[in-house]
């Protein structure tokens, strides 16, 4: 039986009359649904309703009432706008507007699927537009004037959401932490994907908005060198990365990185707070400076081209579908997953490249005029998942017929030779594993082993909440 007409899910909550199953997470269900009102009905809306089996616990309801209170009182371009809450026969929910695109994640996993990278003018732009919206969001304030010292507590790849239409939105607040929720994170407990905290949120030490900058700061590395920055073989290995801090140099690792971005990214990883961008506005004008530096006028109607590039297919079911749900009497079938990202997904993990180095040549002949204003070939990458789209803008550089692969270099590994470029082999062999590196043990000496109980308590919480 098809999700959207199981009896789980209704046809009306409250005044919204529900059309189709958008997704599932593991605190919420979401659906596509209309407001019936006196003059008529309105919409379409994105439907947040707390599942069932979670409702009746007083954790959970903490936390969507939580997201509810600090959504409610965020207008701005950059934050997707929630409508209302409430409570409907026990039922909690959220109205948010509906979004039509694909998140960060997705359009770099689409660029790698088709051997290409998002130019660094265009990257830098869709951050700077992130970091607007963070920043209006780290700017709430309560009815009495007092800041809510709010932290997004979440931001990744996944979080940020380009629309078709070349609008970024910061997405889901779940985990946002203001100074007057009403849940309190228990002592030793982090919230957030492992691999994008802060420092300090490993360590249990005081956050502020600095920490969302930090995460940005991440997210903008991983898609400008296309790698995985913190990500480790395990929770504890990653926990570990992040709290070392150890970040490679983007201009050591991409020929072409410029230096300027590579300022702008570095200032937002450093492990100490206070040597970060103080807010998110600070970071979003020297990313805009950095654009108009390039000269080549990215904006939104370039983010807009490239969504039509990547996702014309994707684009036109989407707006049948959403036509359809327009006149449907009936539920309709959810579009599949993998055409669509009306909701927020779990990020899967991506290993690095086959070569620590990213040799970025000439755009190929035939290269469509529209990616050429703000996509450029990459390559060496690995082969496109299955069910890669079969028509690729540009062809990934292939191996040579029976070369073995090339191994793949965990990015703190990264070594910087004589001539200041990376080393071209990998780690010898005794090195590769994590605590048998000479370096990597001399730092476990120094943070000893309360850090690795420390460490481990985490993990445990996490699996247990």
């Amino acid at each position: 039986m098809n999700r959207s007409t199981s009896p789980e899910a209704p046809k009306k909550l409250g005044h919204y009359s529900i059309v189709s199953l958008i997704g599932e997470g593991g605190m919420a269900t979401v659906y596509l649904a209309f407001k019936d009102e006196p003059s008529g009905r309105s919409g379409p809306f994105a439907l947040k309703v707390i599942r069932e089996e979670l409702a009746q616990s007083s954790d959970f309801a903490s936390m969507f009432a939580d997201e509810a209170k600090v959504s409610a009182g965020m207008r701005h371009p950059n934050v997707v706008r929630v409508e209302e809450s409430g409570v409907v026969d026990g039922r909690l929910f959220l109205s948010m507007e509906v979004l039509r695109g694909h998140s960060v994640w997705q359009i770099w996993q689409a660029c790698r699927e088709r051997g290409l990278r998002l130019r660094y003018d265009l990257a830098a732009w869709i951050f700077a537009r992130a970091a607007d919206g963070l920043h209006h969001a780290h700017e709430q304030r309560g009815p009495d004037g007092t800041s809510l010292d709010l932290v997004h507590r979440d931001v990744n790849q996944s979080n940020l959401f380009v629309t078709y239409d070349g609008d970024v939105k910061v997405i889901d607040f779940g985990l946002a932490k203001a100074a007057n929720r009403v849940s309190q994170t228990a002592a030793g407990v982090v919230k957030g994907k492992l691999s994008y905290l802060a420092p300090e949120q490993v360590t249990g030490s005081k956050l502020d908005r600095r920490a969302d900058v930090f995460a940005l700061g991440v997210a903008l590395w991983e898609v400008t060198v296309d790698r995985r920055l913190f990500k480790g073989r395990d929770d504890i290995d990653t926990l570990l990365r992040v709290n070392e801090c150890r970040v490679p140099d983007a201009t050591a690792i991409v020929d072409d990185y410029p230096a300027r971005l590579w300022a702008i990214v570095s200032k937002c990883l450093q492990k100490d707070p206070s040597d970060r961008y103080p807010t998110a506005q600070t970071l979003a004008t020297d990313l805009d400076l950095f654009v108009r530096e390039c000269g080549t006028g990215i904006g939104r109607d370039s983010v807009a081209e490239i969504m039509e590039v990547l996702f014309a297919k994707e684009r036109e079911r989407t707006e049948e579908w959403f036509r359809k749900s327009e006149v449907a009497e009936e539920p309709l079938a959810p579009l599949r997953r993998e055409q669509t990202a009306l909701l927020m997904h779990n990020m899967p993990s991506l290993p690095p490249p086959p070569k620590v180095d990213l040799w970025l040549g000439e755009p190929p002949k035939g290269f469509v005029a529209r990616a050429e204003a703000a996509l450029a070939p990459s390559g060496a990458h690995e082969a496109a998942p299955s069910g890669a789209p079969a028509a690729a803008l540009a062809p990934s550089v292939a191996p040579a017929p029976g070369a073995a692969p090339t191994p793949s270099v965990p990015p703190e590994r990264v070594r910087a030779s004589d001539s200041g470029r990376p080393s071209s082999g990998p780690p010898a062999r005794g090195t590769r594993r994590f605590f048998l590196d000479p370096l990597q043990v001399g730092v476990l000496v120094v943070t000893g082993l309360v850090l690795m109980l420390l460490a481990i308590f985490v993990v445990r919480l996490l699996r247990s909440s």
